[in-house]
């Protein structure tokens, strides 16, 4: 009756340090889409700078919409979402630091997990079938 319990609880505890291991992935993803938020803004700051696209009004694609606005609105709008997405990027920052710390509490051999496993969860996290795809490929991961 001993092993039952036991392996109950390394179950429990698998789960966490695997919740945990998701936060830090899903953070992390949310800090690369500022940061191409913040790049993209960026290159359309400096093209109004450089005068790049000369007129009165410009073209500027926002949450799914085509607004066509006069160019110094656009030019403090950018300005604008570019102070608060920077805001968003140092919170995020701040929580992926704080996961990381719990995660490392949790499983501080996590990073020395073995290459193998590394890649088996980042394809996890691609997706069922990019891992699908890598064992139906010639060469591909066979069961041992």
């Amino acid at each position: 009756a001993a092993p039952l319990p036991r392996m109950l609880g390394q179950r429990e505890r698998l789960e966490k340090i695997e919740a945990l291991a998701d936060e830090v992935l899903r953070t992390e993803e949310d800090l690369l889409d500022l940061d191409r938020q913040l790049n993209g803004r960026r290159e359309a700051l400096g093209a109004l700078r450089r005068h790049e696209s000369p007129g009165a009004t410009q073209w500027l694609a926002a949450q799914g919409q085509f607004m066509r606005l006069p160019t110094a609105t656009t030019k403090d709008w950018l300005q604008r979402r570019q102070v608060e997405v920077e805001a968003q990027r140092t919170t995020s920052r701040s929580q992926l630091k704080a996961h990381t710390r719990r995660l490392l509490q949790e499983h501080p051999e996590v990073t020395q997990l073995h290459p193998r496993v590394c890649d088996l969860i980042l394809q996890e996290q691609r997706g069922a079938g990019a891992l699908e795809a890598a064992k139906a490929a010639p060469g591909g991961e066979s069961e041992a």
